[in-house]
Parts: structure tokens; sequence; C-alpha cells
């Protein structure tokens, strides 16, 4: 399954979140399932990569084991073994590569002999990283949640820029995103896009502050994707934010 392949379900004007998602990619037949598998895979594939190669894998491992990962949990039926009470997508996927990645270590390393030719490339774990959970939790679940955090705001923008491109704005999304990294905008850099633009002051004041709610508006929605609980998003946002800004 190629990570940086497109699905049809990511195309779909009706987001859907991902616990529905997941029921269809825990059906063993149909192309539903077929698209809702690669619309998973996509999502996490950068965050699962990240945990894997902050255990010290080198990228064409980690590149290894993430597939083999994913092959595995879907050939297991992985997805339809999740359950949407026990918490959240991104944590159910890291418990699983995480405890798949501990034992194929522990295995080898008990046998004191090479991985099998199919078996997850665990050469470049350290045994220091590996040798409590603890600490295999610190070395690679930050690297997931900075990736995961990238791969929430890359969805948002990317909602964004096609909700302006529907309605022809593509050059004013992409002239605002600055608005993202300054809160505020030096008056060189006002007059510049007033310019480019063609927009006065007061106009861009407000193109501004409906770029800056439409992004929140977003980022909700997005992260709501993510889950089956509406109660969880504020959490899940504050716990975005917290990410962001380390």
């Amino acid at each position: 399954m190629d990570p940086t392949t497109t699905s049809p379900a990511e195309n779909s004007p009706f987001p859907t979140t991902r616990w529905t998602v997941v029921r269809l990619a825990g059906e063993q037949n149909g192309e539903q399932a077929r698209s809702a598998l690669e619309s998973l895979c996509v999502q996490y594939w950068k965050p699962l990569h990240a945990f894997v190669k902050g255990l010290g894998l080198s990228q064409a491992d980690a590149d290894d084991t993430v597939q083999e990962f994913l092959s595995q949990f879907v050939a297991s039926g992985g997805f339809a073994k999740a359950e949407e009470p026990k918490g959240r997508l991104r944590n159910y996927l890291l418990r699983a590569i995480r405890n798949q990645v501990t034992d194929q270590w522990r295995r080898d390393n008990a046998q004191k002999r090479p991985s099998k030719r199919n078996a997850i490339p665990l050469d470049g774990v350290t045994e220091e990283a590996m040798s409590t959970a603890s600490e295999a939790d610190n070395i690679g679940t930050e690297a997931f949640d900075r990736a995961w955090a990238r791969e929430i705001m890359d969805r948002t923008l990317d909602r964004m820029r096609s909700d302006y491109a529907a309605r022809g704005k593509a050059s004013l999304f992409e002239r605002l995103r600055i608005v993202i990294e300054c809160q505020q905008i030096d008056s060189d850099t006002r007059i510049g896009l007033c310019d480019d633009l063609g927009l006065t002051s007061n106009a861009l004041s407000v193109e501004i502050h409906r770029f800056r709610n439409r992004l929140a508006t977003t980022i909700r929605e997005t992260i709501a994707d993510t889950l089956e609980s509406e109660d969880e998003i504020e959490d899940e946002l504050r716990y975005l934010a917290s990410v962001l800004t380390r």
C-alpha cells in the first residue's frame, strides 16, 4: 500500500469520522473497505514512521517496519478489532505498533540470532532504548505526536486550500498563510499584501479575520475526524496546541 497515494475516501465531499473509516476498514471485502484502509494508512503513515525512527531505525528500516506493521495489522483484522470507546485512534495505533516492535525486539534478542526475512528489521534499535517500556515510549512517542500534529495541520490547510480554490480565491489563501505564523503583521507586510491582493487595509483586515476564524473551525473539523465523541474535541485541541508549541 503506497503511503503517498490519495485514496478516493480522501476526496469525498462528505467527511467521515476516523472511527467510521475504521469500521469500513474492518470489512474484509468491497471497494469501500479498500478505500478506507488506504485512507487510514495514508493518514497515519508519517506518525508511525516518526515513532519507529525515534527508536533509532534507519530511514529504510523505518519504511520497512511501518509497511510490515500495516500489512500485518490489516491482515490480522486489527482495524476490525478496534473498539471506539477505548480511546483515540492515534493512541490505539501507537499502542499496536509499540507492542509489535517491542515484542519483535524481545524475541530477536532472546534468540540471539537475526530476524527472519519477513520480520521487522530492528538492528538499529538500541538495547538501552528498548530495555524498558517507559524509555521506549519517551524516545518514540514524542516523535509520533509531532508527526501527528503536523499531519493534522497539513490536512487542515489542504481543506482550506480546496475551500478557497472552490470560491476562486486560491491566491488569497496562499498569501494569507502568513497569518498562521504571525499574530501581528507588520506595516510593510500589510502594505505588500494590500498591493498584491488589490485590497484596502480595512478589506485586508476582514479577510485576515475570516481566515483565522476558518482556520480555527477547520482544525476542529480535522480533529473531530479522528474522534468518535465530540466530548473529546477540546482535550484533543489542547493537546495539539501543546505539541505544536514544544
